[in-house]
């Protein structure tokens, strides 16, 4: 069976050039772009890490033949899992969706340990034990936003989980699918405003106003900050 490859990275390469030209920069600007870009990857490398483990794992947990893995380099895409193309539908979209579902919930569970830290003790003062207060504070909002910013799936992971779908159209799993698959497919055409930021912002948001809202969450959350500190 031919093998199909999922990658992370590559969204602003056009799938027909003759079609979709990239715009014309100024050195220097294209030199901001790629900084930046690097940077970026550098900060979130844990997400992007974690974004090709859960292709991988989602393969494993299928019984899906896993040809070749790159979790994390300086190149595009910067991570890739290659596998053979799995026999059922479930198994194709699964395993090019799995990062939405694990990268979003990690940074969710990430972030209200950070929420709950800050209502439970503040913001630490610069006095206070680096290692207990600061790393922990950083930490754990530094790994939130790095999930959160490889979770929407590229344009790779997307085409394969629609090129399934048209293809299984219309059986009862392609139809439960659809809304879930058209909002991927979406969202991994909107890289040019920003849309891993976006998500980000409204992942951050989504999870500060759940947290103030649900009581039991807060008792959860803090329950186990206090279990974990100790106190």
């Amino acid at each position: 069976m031919p093998d199909r490859r999922t990658r992370r990275g590559d969204r602003s390469r056009p799938r027909d050039s003759r079609r979709q030209q990239p715009p014309a920069h100024h050195p220097w600007i294209e030199s901001i772009l790629i900084c930046h870009s690097y940077l970026i990857l550098t900060v979130t490398c844990v997400g992007q890490i974690l974004h090709e483990y859960a292709h991988k794992r989602a393969c494993e947990y299928l019984d899906v033949t896993v040809e070749d893995v790159c979790y994390f380099r300086f190149a595009v895409p910067p991570g890739y899992v290659s596998y053979r193309t799995p026999r059922y539908y479930r198994d194709r979209v699964g395993i090019a969706l799995a990062p939405i579902f694990s990268n979003t919930l990690i940074a969710a569970v990430l972030l209200c340990g950070m929420i709950g830290g800050l209502d439970r003790w503040g913001i630490p003062p610069l006095s206070a034990d680096f290692f207990r207060a600061w790393i922990g504070f950083i930490g754990t909002g530094w790994l939130g936003f790095a999930c959160a910013m490889h979770a929407v799936p590229s344009r790779d992971d997307a085409n394969l989980a629609w090129e399934a779908t048209v293809e299984q159209f219309p059986a009862i799993g392609t139809v439960l699918a659809l809304p879930l698959v058209v909002l991927v497919y979406t969202l991994s055409r909107l890289d040019w405003i920003g849309i891993d930021y976006l998500y980000t912002a409204a992942l951050f948001s989504g999870v500060f106003s759940l947290y103030h809202s649900v009581p039991l969450l807060q008792m959860t959350v803090q329950t186990l900050l206090q279990l974990l500190s100790g106190v």
